[in-house]
Protein backbone atom coordinates (compact mmCIF):
# COMPACT_ATOMS: atom_id res chain seq x y z
CA UNK A 1 0.00 0.00 0.00
CA UNK A 2 0.81 3.93 -0.30
CA UNK A 3 3.40 4.78 2.36
CA UNK A 4 2.27 7.21 4.98
CA UNK A 5 4.65 9.98 4.60
CA UNK A 6 4.16 12.85 7.27
CA UNK A 7 6.08 15.33 4.90
CA UNK A 8 3.34 16.39 3.20
CA UNK A 9 0.86 19.43 3.97
CA UNK A 10 -2.26 16.74 3.41
CA UNK A 11 -0.90 14.26 5.58
CA UNK A 12 -0.25 17.00 8.26
CA UNK A 13 -4.17 17.80 8.06
CA UNK A 14 -5.01 14.78 8.34
CA UNK A 15 -2.68 14.28 11.59
CA UNK A 16 -4.07 17.55 13.12
CA UNK A 17 -7.53 16.35 11.75
CA UNK A 18 -6.84 12.87 14.23
CA UNK A 19 -5.69 15.07 16.83
CA UNK A 20 -8.88 17.34 16.72
CA UNK A 21 -11.28 14.04 17.09
CA UNK A 22 -9.38 12.75 20.17
CA UNK A 23 -9.52 16.48 21.66
CA UNK A 24 -6.55 17.69 21.08
CA UNK A 25 -7.01 21.04 19.71
CA UNK A 26 -3.40 22.16 20.54
CA UNK A 27 -1.79 19.14 18.69
CA UNK A 28 -4.17 19.78 16.05
CA UNK A 29 -3.34 23.34 16.18
CA UNK A 30 0.74 22.57 15.72
CA UNK A 31 0.18 19.93 12.92
CA UNK A 32 -2.63 22.62 10.79
CA UNK A 33 0.19 25.41 11.16
CA UNK A 34 3.17 22.90 10.41
CA UNK A 35 0.65 22.40 6.83
CA UNK A 36 0.99 25.88 6.30
CA UNK A 37 4.81 26.23 6.57
CA UNK A 38 5.54 22.94 4.62
CA UNK A 39 3.12 24.14 1.63
CA UNK A 40 1.49 27.87 1.71
CA UNK A 41 0.06 26.84 -1.48
CA UNK A 42 -2.47 24.41 0.48
CA UNK A 43 -5.68 26.01 0.81
CA UNK A 44 -7.04 22.99 2.96
CA UNK A 45 -4.80 23.62 6.13
CA UNK A 46 -5.28 27.33 5.76
CA UNK A 47 -9.55 26.49 5.81
CA UNK A 48 -9.06 23.68 8.88
CA UNK A 49 -6.41 26.22 10.89
CA UNK A 50 -9.23 28.66 10.59
CA UNK A 51 -12.34 26.22 11.43
CA UNK A 52 -9.80 25.09 14.81
CA UNK A 53 -9.27 28.74 15.84
CA UNK A 54 -12.28 30.07 15.45
CA UNK A 55 -13.75 26.84 17.83
CA UNK A 56 -11.04 28.09 20.33
CA UNK A 57 -12.07 31.73 19.82
CA UNK A 58 -9.16 33.62 18.03
CA UNK A 59 -11.52 34.95 16.30
CA UNK A 60 -9.00 37.27 14.64
CA UNK A 61 -6.38 34.69 13.72
CA UNK A 62 -9.37 32.30 12.25
CA UNK A 63 -9.75 35.70 10.29
CA UNK A 64 -6.74 35.54 8.79
CA UNK A 65 -6.46 31.97 7.76
CA UNK A 66 -9.78 32.17 6.23
CA UNK A 67 -8.37 35.24 4.53
CA UNK A 68 -5.54 33.13 2.95
CA UNK A 69 -8.06 30.13 2.10
CA UNK A 70 -10.09 32.35 0.12
CA UNK A 71 -6.87 33.54 -1.64
CA UNK A 72 -5.85 30.09 -2.55
CA UNK A 73 -9.25 29.09 -3.34
CA UNK A 74 -11.58 32.03 -4.33
CA UNK A 75 -14.38 29.89 -4.40
CA UNK A 76 -14.38 27.97 -1.31
CA UNK A 77 -17.76 28.51 -0.30
CA UNK A 78 -17.60 27.17 3.71
CA UNK A 79 -14.25 29.49 3.94
CA UNK A 80 -16.51 32.50 2.37
CA UNK A 81 -19.35 32.28 4.94
CA UNK A 82 -17.25 31.33 7.82
CA UNK A 83 -14.86 34.68 6.69
CA UNK A 84 -17.80 36.66 6.82
CA UNK A 85 -19.21 34.92 10.58
CA UNK A 86 -15.64 36.01 11.68
CA UNK A 87 -15.76 39.91 10.22
CA UNK A 88 -19.05 40.47 11.38
CA UNK A 89 -17.71 39.10 15.29
CA UNK A 90 -14.74 41.47 14.82
CA UNK A 91 -16.98 44.21 13.57
CA UNK A 92 -15.80 44.86 10.57
CA UNK A 93 -19.50 45.44 9.15
CA UNK A 94 -18.14 46.31 5.36
CA UNK A 95 -15.67 43.19 5.24
CA UNK A 96 -18.36 41.20 6.39
CA UNK A 97 -21.72 42.26 4.15
CA UNK A 98 -18.34 41.70 1.33
CA UNK A 99 -18.27 38.34 2.36
CA UNK A 100 -21.53 37.21 2.96
CA UNK A 101 -22.63 38.73 -0.43
CA UNK A 102 -19.98 36.62 -1.94
CA UNK A 103 -20.88 33.99 -0.04
CA UNK A 104 -24.54 33.92 -1.28
CA UNK A 105 -22.94 34.51 -5.00
CA UNK A 106 -21.34 31.02 -4.84
CA UNK A 107 -24.13 29.49 -2.60
CA UNK A 108 -27.23 30.70 -3.59
CA UNK A 109 -29.15 28.70 -1.19
CA UNK A 110 -27.34 29.30 1.68
CA UNK A 111 -30.11 30.91 4.22
CA UNK A 112 -27.45 31.36 7.01
CA UNK A 113 -25.32 33.84 4.46
CA UNK A 114 -28.53 35.43 3.77
CA UNK A 115 -30.07 35.59 7.51
CA UNK A 116 -26.59 37.02 8.55
CA UNK A 117 -26.27 39.72 5.62
CA UNK A 118 -30.08 40.73 6.75
CA UNK A 119 -28.62 41.01 10.24
CA UNK A 120 -26.04 43.20 9.18
CA UNK A 121 -28.44 45.49 7.93
CA UNK A 122 -31.36 45.43 10.82
CA UNK A 123 -28.47 45.93 13.30
CA UNK A 124 -27.51 49.15 11.33
CA UNK A 125 -31.52 49.93 11.13
CA UNK A 126 -31.53 49.55 7.35
CA UNK A 127 -34.60 48.03 7.35
CA UNK A 128 -35.51 48.44 3.31
CA UNK A 129 -31.86 46.34 2.71
CA UNK A 130 -32.86 43.86 5.28
CA UNK A 131 -36.44 43.51 4.21
CA UNK A 132 -34.64 42.65 0.63
CA UNK A 133 -32.37 40.28 1.60
CA UNK A 134 -34.46 38.22 3.53
CA UNK A 135 -37.66 38.40 0.33
CA UNK A 136 -34.39 36.97 -1.66
CA UNK A 137 -33.91 34.36 0.19
CA UNK A 138 -37.31 33.37 0.51
CA UNK A 139 -37.06 33.82 -3.05
CA UNK A 140 -34.48 31.09 -4.19
CA UNK A 141 -36.40 28.89 -1.68
CA UNK A 142 -33.73 29.06 0.35
CA UNK A 143 -35.57 30.49 3.39
CA UNK A 144 -35.78 28.84 6.63
CA UNK A 145 -37.61 29.43 10.04
CA UNK A 146 -35.16 31.85 11.22
CA UNK A 147 -35.76 33.77 7.68
CA UNK A 148 -39.13 34.51 8.00
CA UNK A 149 -38.85 35.19 11.45
CA UNK A 150 -36.04 37.54 10.83
CA UNK A 151 -38.32 39.49 7.74
CA UNK A 152 -41.03 39.62 10.60
CA UNK A 153 -39.11 41.50 12.66
CA UNK A 154 -37.50 43.83 10.33
CA UNK A 155 -41.48 44.49 8.90
CA UNK A 156 -42.39 45.26 12.55
CA UNK A 157 -39.72 47.29 12.85
CA UNK A 158 -41.03 49.38 9.66
CA UNK A 159 -44.73 49.08 10.80
CA UNK A 160 -45.94 47.32 8.82
CA UNK A 161 -47.83 44.81 11.27
CA UNK A 162 -49.86 42.56 8.63
CA UNK A 163 -47.05 41.57 6.83
CA UNK A 164 -45.63 40.82 9.93
CA UNK A 165 -47.94 38.78 11.15
CA UNK A 166 -48.12 36.73 7.82
CA UNK A 167 -44.05 35.88 8.16
CA UNK A 168 -43.94 35.34 11.82
CA UNK A 169 -46.86 33.07 11.50
CA UNK A 170 -44.86 31.17 8.47
CA UNK A 171 -42.25 31.03 10.76
CA UNK A 172 -43.85 29.27 13.68
CA UNK A 173 -45.36 27.01 11.06
CA UNK A 174 -42.09 25.37 10.13
CA UNK A 175 -40.27 25.93 13.78
CA UNK A 176 -43.34 25.40 16.27
CA UNK A 177 -40.83 26.07 19.31
CA UNK A 178 -39.16 29.45 17.52
CA UNK A 179 -38.99 31.91 20.15
CA UNK A 180 -38.36 35.04 18.52
CA UNK A 181 -41.24 34.23 16.20
CA UNK A 182 -43.08 33.95 19.16
CA UNK A 183 -42.00 36.65 20.98
CA UNK A 184 -42.10 38.72 17.28
CA UNK A 185 -45.66 38.20 16.82
CA UNK A 186 -46.96 38.48 20.38
CA UNK A 187 -45.48 42.05 20.47
CA UNK A 188 -47.29 42.45 17.21
CA UNK A 189 -50.35 41.67 18.18
CA UNK A 190 -50.15 43.45 21.09
CA UNK A 191 -48.93 46.64 19.53
CA UNK A 192 -52.01 45.99 17.23
CA UNK A 193 -54.90 45.59 20.52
Amino acid sequence: GPRFDLQTAASYVAEGTARLSRGDESGAERAFHHATRLDPGHAPAFFSLGVLQYRMGKVRSASEAYRKTLALDPDHRDAQYNFGHTLKKLGDVVGAEQAFRRSIELEPKRARAYNNLGGLYFEAEQLDSAIAIYRRCIGNNAGNANTHANLGAALRSKLLSDEAIVELRKAISLQPNHFSAHYQLAHTLRDLS
